[in-house]
């Protein structure tokens, strides 16, 4: 998993525990990488799992809330950095053009990235989302999703459809 990911969560710790909190944290992990994270890098999914895990216990919050909070933080930076991705687009636009237009640019910046597939299909007045990755990180697409309604369309609803136990295949359905 590449770097920016790791270090982003570390930078979200550091606002919501603060900066020796999250050291004492990072000090109880042993990994291979020390936590010496690099935005370019790639690391273990598992250490972030192990952080978001560790940091769930510190702030006594669920692992799906720390999932979403993380998700929310890194779509508002995703929108600092790549303005371009936020401009004149309504809520399903935007989703669907994750894996054809927004993706290919990340692949761009980071060419080793290996990013989850999204399958996208129109009913009506709703956006079918596939989640297809190997990460099993279907509660960071889903965290990112509520964070793209409520950027673009609050009174829409997320309906996950179907989900795999591994987390590794889920189907949300998008109604704006």
């Amino acid at each position: 998993m590449k770097g920016i990911i790791f270090t982003e969560l570390l930078e979200l710790m550091n606002e919501k525990i603060g900066l020796i909190e999250t050291e004492t944290l990072i000090a109880s992990c042993d990994f291979e990488s020390k936590c010496a994270y690099t935005s370019v890098g790639n690391y273990p999914v598992e250490e972030l799992l192990v952080l978001v895990t560790k940091f769930s216990e510190v702030t006594g919050e669920s692992i799906e809330s720390v999932i979403f909070l993380f998700a929310e933080f890194m779509f508002e930076k995703f929108e600092q950095g790549f303005p371009q991705f936020f401009g004149q687009t309504n809520l399903l636009d935007f989703l669907e053009k994750v894996e054809s237009f927004i993706h290919p640019e990340v692949r761009k910046l980071y060419p080793d990235a290996e990013l989850p597939r999204f399958v996208t299909s129109r009913e009506g007045d709703s956006l079918v989302m596939v989640y297809k990755s190997k990460r099993c990180l279907s509660l960071m697409a889903q965290g990112l999703i509520l964070a793209a309604i409520k950027r673009f369309d609050p009174a829409a609803k997320l309906e996950i459809r179907d989900s795999n136990d591994s987390g590794s295949e889920t189907v949300f359905v998008i109604t704006s």
